[in-house]
């Protein structure tokens, strides 16, 4: 059985480049938000719109590359599976994509049950969803749908326009999906090694 881990060895480091990047871009944000603040005021409703414009596109795109990490680095260990073991069976070769294309791999390939990361993973997988909605559907998804993930994601805002919700990303939700992420490699990696 494997006694290495399969986690990348960057991927702490990559973790804390997302954090310090989160942090330059607050930093950033703010600045913004003072020079836009004395050219037309607080409560014009051009800073309004400026700052949710601003602040949607950056957190957007920060959220969409995290989610793109996720992939990568599980696609990553599906490889190294793969070559250690030297199995025939690459991931591409599966049905899937993404994040549940990975979790087939390990399952089904490896023959490890994933079982013990159901709370985890599900996560990963309503991350997964959200990040779906943002680049699909512009963050618009349906209350009843919107409901549900939020039993599950505790720190998704929203704007609420009736029938449907359009997800807000913010620093607090950027700070808790690498926290969950960092939660979900690690216990992931530890399952696969033991």
């Amino acid at each position: 059985m494997q006694t290495t881990n399969y986690l990348s060895f960057l991927f702490e480091f990559e973790i804390e480049t997302f954090k310090d990047y989160l942090s330059d871009l607050n930093k950033f944000i703010e600045q913004k938000y003072k020079v836009a603040a004395d050219i037309y005021g607080v409560d014009s409703d051009e800073f309004q719109s400026l700052r949710w414009e601003y602040t949607r596109l950056f957190y957007r795109s920060t959220f969409i590359s995290i989610m793109s990490f996720v992939e990568h680095n599980l696609n990553e260990m599906c490889n190294s599976i793969k070559h250690e073991n030297k199995y025939d069976v690459d991931i591409k070769d599966l049905r899937g994509r993404g994040i549940l294309r990975a979790k087939l791999y390990i399952e089904k390939v490896h023959k490890i049950r994933m079982e013990p990361l159901n709370v985890e993973l599900n996560k990963i997988m309503f991350y997964s969803e959200i990040r779906n909605k943002i680049v699909h559907a512009d963050g618009d998804i349906e209350k009843n749908e919107f409901d549900k993930i939020k039993t599950n994601i505790i720190n998704l805002d929203y704007n609420d326009y009736g029938l449907f919700r359009q997800i807000k990303i913010n620093k607090e939700f950027l700070d808790c999906l690498l926290e969950d992420i960092v939660i979900f490699f690690k216990k992931l990696d530890s399952v696969l090694v033991n």
